[in-house]
């Protein structure tokens, strides 16, 4: 017996236009947070369906609620997950199964450690340390809110709100995470017209 099933795999893909975007790496973002989580939710839908109850949670992330610039491919895939999460829980209504749709926010992993960007555009995300020191958070405290999602009657995670995510800042400011030895370390891979590339360490892009 199952009782939660989490599909959680993502990945950012190359920052930059969409003009200039890598065709297979798009396709990587497509396979992994796309088709990855219908997969992952074809496997259990089943499950959950036979034993009349089950809680399915999808990850959203940034670009479920609208287009994000130099993130295409990331940012539509989350608006996908938003869609399928939405059309699973009318398919499942009255089943007993219930399917839930998450945005934890920014949460410090390697996907926000170690990015790639197009050639030209890396030095727009130096101040990405600045943004992770203001709203980041550990992967156990932005795991903790699922709890309460599958306990409770809420079909969503609804606690990024606004007034949420200012206290989240002011807290990070006042609490000194913004000092730069309490900065994330972040390397920047760049890659050039040919696909050569080369990296940016911590050193270079913190200001």
């Amino acid at each position: 017996m199952l009782d939660i099933w989490v599909n959680n795999a993502g990945i950012s893909g190359v920052y930059g236009p969409t003009a200039s975007t890598p065709i297979d790496d798009f396709e990587r973002v497509v396979r992994t947070n796309i088709i990855g989580t219908f997969h992952g939710s074809r496997v259990i839908l089943p499950v959950f369906l036979s034993q009349g109850h089950g809680d399915l949670v999808n990850l959203y992330g940034q670009g479920d609620q609208g287009p994000v610039a130099m993130q295409n491919a990331y940012a539509s895939s989350k608006r996908w997950v938003r869609q399928f999460t939405e059309t699973l829980r009318l398919e499942t209504k009255g089943t007993g199964v219930r399917v839930h749709g998450m945005n934890p926010g920014l949460v410090t992993t390697a996907l926000l450690r170690h990015i790639t960007s197009q050639q030209g555009y890396e030095e727009r995300l130096t101040a990405l340390q600045v943004v992770v020191g203001l709203w980041g958070q550990t992967p156990e405290a932005a795991a903790r809110p699922l709890v309460k999602l599958v306990t409770s009657d809420a079909a969503e995670f609804r606690s990024l709100t606004k007034l949420a995510l200012v206290i989240r800042g002011v807290h990070s400011a006042l609490t000194g995470r913004l000092r730069r030895r309490n900065r994330m370390p972040l390397d920047i891979r760049v890659l050039d017209a040919n696909g050569q590339d080369r990296t940016i360490g911590p050193d270079t892009i913190t200001r």
